[in-house]
């Protein structure tokens, strides 16, 4: 039976293919990638909806693509493949300090991968045919490992990059030799984006700062009793969120979007907060969808995860899609304060700074207190000064005492 495979629900955005995985005549299981697609903020890998093998393939690399186009028409099989996608974990076990080449093992040349969006990029800078090598992973997927393990035995070099702690410049640094080095998609995205939002939104920027020694008291206590492990653990950021949340409710302009072609502004059904992450291919903005229904411990675990699903290039555009309000936390790299640029079409941006500790006068004394200082960049067309501040003094205040946040 022939089963045409398109493009999933991806959003409604058009999106490039950059790779195609499989050819005419391929054997290819459920879940198997067939290609790879790139938009401008996350790339992903198309699954194959069943097993079978390919009969003809409808796209070229560098097509523009979009939700329910036709990719490619298999034929549905149930034998099983051959050994081009057998699991070679076994024999990377048994060559712990040996490079996995297919030519170690006298197999023919790998012509059908499978290898993360991450990896591919991290091969295509060390310049790393990922053809000429088997993953350790399952059903020979490429990890990260094997890229380091086969360019240590190439180079020879003692020191190999640790891309999970290297942003771009350091990329840049390492793999651009000239004078003139272009912008990632991403890079090139946002470049427009905040470029567009400076020069067209009348940015009106104030500062303030909290008292949260209570706050920390409170979260650090909590995650001892309840003994959780780092990535459920409730964060500070997943708190400031759900205050944020609680803000916009109450603060119902700042939970709008301008829109041009009518010279108006629309509320915003749902409250959809989107975190600043930064990357290796430039900053990024997922989406946490209804803040304002989720309790604290899965709204930080949801933080946490798509953090790092951003850095392992694993959102999807959907991820993206949807945001009301955003929020940009520099953490302990914050400094004293800084006036982040609004994600338009939304019209407010919350900027979290490093936490310090200040002398604060309580009852005839000067206490140390740990302070929280943020900004709040906002549209001057539809929020003034007053609401600004008074939205400010609010989140003051739930930081103050997180016991509001029932009320």
């Amino acid at each position: 039976m022939s089963i045409e495979v398109k493009i999933p629900d991806i959003g409604p955005d058009l999106v490039e293919v950059i790779e195609i995985l499989v050819k005419k005549n391929d054997k290819v299981k459920k879940e198997q990638s067939l290609i790879l697609v790139e938009g401008e903020k996350a790339s992903m890998e198309i699954p194959s909806p069943n097993s079978g093998k390919i009969k003809k393939i409808f796209i070229n690399i560098g097509d523009k693509v979009k939700h329910n186009d036709l990719i490619l028409i298999m034929e549905e099989v149930n034998e099983k493949l051959n050994s081009n996608n057998k699991d070679f974990s076994s024999i990377f076990r048994k060559n712990k300090k040996k490079d996995v080449i297919l030519n170690d093992f006298n197999f023919k040349k790998n012509t059908s991968f499978h290898a993360s969006p991450l990896v591919r990029r991290l091969a295509r800078l060390s310049k790393i045919d990922l053809k000429n090598l088997v993953g350790s992973g399952r059903n020979g997927r490429i990890l990260k490992e094997d890229l380091e393990l086969y360019k240590n035995k190439k180079s020879k070099e003692k020191n190999f990059l640790n891309y999970k702690n290297k942003n771009v410049n350091d990329v840049i640094k390492n793999y651009k030799s000239n004078n003139r080095v272009e912008f990632t998609k991403i890079q090139a995205a946002s470049s427009y984006n905040l470029q567009k939002s400076w020069s067209t939104i009348p940015h009106v920027t104030q500062f303030y700062e909290s008292d949260i020694t209570e706050l920390e008291k409170f979260r650090k206590k909590i995650n001892i009793i309840k003994n959780n492990k780092s990535n459920k653990q409730i964060t500070l950021l997943s708190i400031i969120t759900k205050i944020v949340g609680k803000s916009l409710k109450k603060f119902s302009l700042f939970n709008t979007f301008f829109s041009n072609k009518e010279n108006s502004f629309i509320f915003n059904e749902e409250i959809n907060i989107g975190i600043a992450v930064n990357t290796e291919k430039g900053l990024v903005v997922p989406v946490i969808k209804e803040v304002n229904k989720k309790e604290l411990y899965e709204l930080s675990f949801e933080i946490n995860q798509k953090c790092t699903d951003a850095r392992s290039n694993k959102l999807t555009l959907l991820d993206f899609q949807g945001g009301s309000f955003t929020i940009s936390s520099l953490g302990k790299l914050g400094g004293k304060g800084f006036t982040p640029i609004i994600n338009a079409p939304q019209v407010g941006i919350l900027g979290i700074s490093k936490t310090i500790v200040k002398p604060i006068w309580k009852n005839k004394n000067f206490c140390p207190c740990l302070v929280l200082p943020f900004s709040l960049s906002y549209d001057h067309r539809i929020i003034d000064g007053v609401y600004g501040a008074n939205f400010m003094k609010y989140i003051s205040q739930l930081l103050s005492d997180i016991k509001l946040l029932i009320l």
